[in-house]
């Protein structure tokens, strides 16, 4: 009678739903493929990912470093040409290109309508977890499949959204960073502005909009300096922000410029680095002549 007990108890445990975090819509390949593309973007680190397949639909399990699984629903088909086959095969290209190492296991059609009811069980991940392994793997039969996606020259992480780096931006950029997608010129012709009056507020005197950098920064008589480093480093840094501003700023303030976004993405973290090196110069202590 024990034994019957706990058997009970053992099956009723299998059944009850697991509790994992899911992602991605079911029968919407992109909204899965942008799931996928999200989590990766946010810096989460997967050790494994999971193909789940039954009758030519697929959904994806995501083992994280700590060993939490992360599912997306079942959006990625296979076995013709669509969209559906297409955007699995940039998943799985882009998993690659991030290290993540794929498995695929055959498992009920049932189990892949419970993940897309956001509803799979204890049960299911132990058949994910310890389930055999489909050899020899498919993996890449679902990438070169594809003709669009397996001969795309292109690194599959070129081709992810460009997004701000909050957590690195100086707090002073914030609000420029915010409206950067709607008028990325704003942000940098303001972005720039300020550091010069950042730059500015240090010095003794009034300096030209043109010689800021060069007083602050330029030689062994500038006005400001990072303490600890040698002459060759303080040169270097200090020729980052005169070089910046010919190439970049000087430009944008006398022409309208038609910038690639990523090129201009590229120059408000530039700015932004710009803006964490000022932060860290200090007046130069300069010793008078008796």
């Amino acid at each position: 009678m024990g034994a019957m007990v706990a058997g009970l108890r053992e099956l009723l445990k299998r059944r009850a739903l697991a509790g994992i975090e899911y992602s991605g819509l079911p029968g919407m390949s992109l909204s899965c493929r942008r799931a996928v593309e999200r989590l990766l973007m946010t810096g989460e680190r997967f050790e494994l990912a999971v193909v789940v397949t039954a009758q030519g639909r697929h959904g994806l399990l995501l083992r994280t470093g700590i060993g939490d699984w992360i599912a997306i629903k079942t959006g990625f088909t296979s076995g013709y040409s669509g969209t559906g086959p297409n955007e699995f095969a940039r998943t799985l290209r882009l998993l690659g290109a991030f290290q993540v190492e794929v498995e695929e296991v055959e498992v009920p059609p049932r189990m892949l309508d419970r993940l897309e009811r956001s509803a799979l069980t204890i049960a299911d991940l132990v058949i994910v977890e310890t389930g055999k392994r489909i050899r020899p793997s498919r993996t890449y039969d679902y990438i070169y499949d594809i003709a669009q996606v397996s001969q795309d020259n292109m690194p599959p992480q070129a081709g992810l959204p460009k997004v701000m780096p909050w957590g690195l931006l100086d707090h002073r950029l914030v609000d420029l960073a915010m409206g950067f997608e709607e008028n990325p010129d704003h942000a940098l012709m303001t972005g720039w502005r300020r550091l010069e009056d950042a730059v500015r507020a240090k010095l003794d005197k009034e300096t030209p909009e043109s010689r800021v950098f060069a007083t602050a920064f330029s030689g062994l008589s500038s006005q400001l300096h990072w303490v600890g480093l040698n002459a060759g480093e303080h040169t270097g840094r200090g020729q980052l922000f005169t070089g910046a501003y010919s190439a970049f700023r000087n430009p944008r303030a006398h022409k309208e410029l038609n910038s690639p976004t990523g090129e201009l993405f590229g120059q408000f973290l530039l700015l932004n680095f710009l803006f964490q090196l000022e932060s860290t110069a200090t007046r130069r202590f300069v010793v008078e002549p008796e």
